[in-house]
């Protein structure tokens, strides 16, 4: 296994690395039920308020006495729930998006590129922000928002791969041929894009991630009691200088996490890059 991750990352190992930090943090997500009981996490004990790191709290306590630890763990769930499926909803649309207008026609594309241009001018947290406080402040609306918002990114994305690769020999090959409009996007297009989409969608769950931490900071997340690493930044803040721990931990929580998909993404881009692909392979010669 990991000789087969060598030879896709070209020996990067920070890229390696990082796929095992991000494997690791999705599974502190999905087994946080077996990790820490819920009720650690949620469970007010002001008696034990501002604990700093210790045995009994490895992260300390914050003023309302809920354990830093439990509470990372737990609120690693609503983070990368919102990164995978608020990405995996902009990749969805976006992608949709941007076959219809690479291969819609010179006016479908030119309307394309103006609306794109239009959401594009606006900051993806900005956009983000006003959607959720229109609709309310829900999980499920923080993915709606996030994969909206992200979604015009990947149709401007896919747009330029449509009309570059549909300029290719074995499309005209398979336009010859009498395939359908339909094949050619789904079969040899879209396949010979999923690379590009792949390392976008990789990245834009870290940008993800920041957008939900920046709401439920703003205290447009998840509601009460759920907890959230920017609820926790939040309800330390007034705190900072007396009790730090409850500010750095979910801070360094967030700063490894998007670090880690960072890092992935730019490994991914690398392994799947022809022009590369037999780099290590060469440096061995």
């Amino acid at each position: 296994m990991i000789a087969s991750l060598t030879r896709f990352f070209k020996g990067d190992r920070l890229a390696i690395a990082a796929l095992f930090v991000t494997a690791a943090i999705v599974l502190v997500a999905l087994l946080a039920p077996l990790l820490v009981p819920y009720d650690r996490a949620v469970a007010v004990d002001t008696m034990h308020g501002f604990l700093p790191p210790s045995p009994g709290h490895p992260f300390g306590t914050d003023k309302l006495g809920h354990d830093i630890l439990a509470q990372l763990v737990w609120g690693s769930r609503p983070s990368l729930a919102v990164g995978l499926f608020g990405t995996g909803l902009a990749a969805v649309l976006g992608t949709a998006a941007g076959l219809v207008a690479g291969f819609g026609g010179p006016w479908l594309d030119a309307i394309f590129v103006y609306v794109i241009d239009i959401l594009m001018a606006f900051p993806l947290l900005l956009l983000a922000l006003v959607m959720v406080a229109m609709m309310g402040a829900s999980l499920a609306n923080i993915v709606i928002a996030v994969g909206v918002s992200w979604a015009p990114r990947y149709a401007r994305l896919v747009r330029g791969l449509v009309l570059e690769l549909r300029t290719l020999e074995y499309v005209q090959a398979a336009r010859s041929a009498g395939a359908s409009t339909a094949r050619i996007l789904f079969v040899h297009v879209l396949r010979n894009a999923l690379g590009p989409i792949l390392v976008m969608f990789t990245l834009g769950v870290a940008s993800s991630i920041i957008v939900e931490a920046s709401l439920s900071f703003l205290g447009l997340g998840p509601p009460p009691p759920t907890p959230t690493w920017g609820r926790i930044i939040a309800a330390g803040q007034p705190y900072v200088t007396a009790a730090p721990w409850i500010c750095i931990f979910p801070g360094l929580a967030i700063l490894v996490t998007v670090l880690a998909l960072n890092l992935l993404g730019d490994g991914i881009r690398d392994g799947l890059d022809p022009r590369t692909r037999n780099l290590g392979r060469v440096d061995k010669m």
